[in-house]
């Protein structure tokens, strides 16, 4: 796969949650490794170790400390279990309180997650630029701000209003109302995977023919810059 593929795979991976009781079937370390190795792979270095850093501090949100409480059907409301009485109503998994150097731990992965896309989009827009890919340069820097109010901003907000709530913990699928909020983050993201996808085999893309080559140094690109072959 080309490199921009890597890192529109691993960006889709971060965005979607498949969870068991336990564990986060697609975990998000996976999807930030698969932006480092893109990133890596287009020889844009620091973009890389910034999202092999987050990759590592994901990892505790693999498995996330839960219970389970018992829900009334009608009204929704928390059912305290009674010893010695059998009320039969349907359990449903909570995660616990965010605390303690797990909050602190999830908080850094996401500033750092906000880091890695804020370098790499914009370390891509000035490759673009340079090959004279003028539209997709001027794609990348507005998703580049929208990326970082919208994705970063967001999830740090549902973080820490959720994890400060008396009434509600972190919930790394569903956040209630402030779910709304990580959806519009969701939503740059998925314009992000399109840009990249749509861009994948130009050649400013290609490392071979790309390499780290910026604007006056060495061989200037040439004026058309179609797709290459695989």
């Amino acid at each position: 796969m080309r490199p921009l593929t890597f890192v529109a795979v691993g960006l889709a991976l971060i965005a979607v949650d498949i969870r068991t009781e336990h564990l986060d079937l697609l975990p998000d370390a996976i999807g930030w490794g698969l932006v480092a190795f893109g990133a890596w792979r287009s020889a844009l270095v620091v973009p890389a170790i910034a999202a092999a850093t987050t990759a590592l501090l994901t990892l505790p949100e693999v498995s996330l400390p839960h219970h389970f409480v018992m829900v009334d059907p009608q009204t929704g409301e928390t059912i305290k279990p009674r010893p010695g009485v059998d009320l039969a109503y349907p359990e449903q998994l909570t995660f616990d309180d965010l605390t303690g150097w797990r909050l602190a731990v999830l908080a850094a992965a996401v500033v750092t997650g906000g880091v890695a896309l804020w370098l790499l989009l914009g370390d891509l827009a000035g490759r673009a630029a340079a090959w004279e890919r003028a539209g997709t340069a001027r794609r990348l820097r507005w998703l580049r701000w929208l990326t970082l109010a919208l994705w970063t901003g967001g999830l740090l907000v549902v973080l820490v209003v959720s994890a400060s709530s008396g009434e509600a913990s972190f919930d790394p699928v569903w956040n209630g109302s402030l779910e709304l909020l990580a959806m519009a983050g969701i939503v740059v993201i998925a314009a992000v995977i399109v840009v990249l996808l749509g861009e994948t085999n130009r050649a400013w893309a290609v490392p071979r023919w790309s390499g780290d080559r910026s604007p006056g140094v060495g061989r200037m690109p040439p004026r058309t810059d179609g797709p290459r072959p695989a």
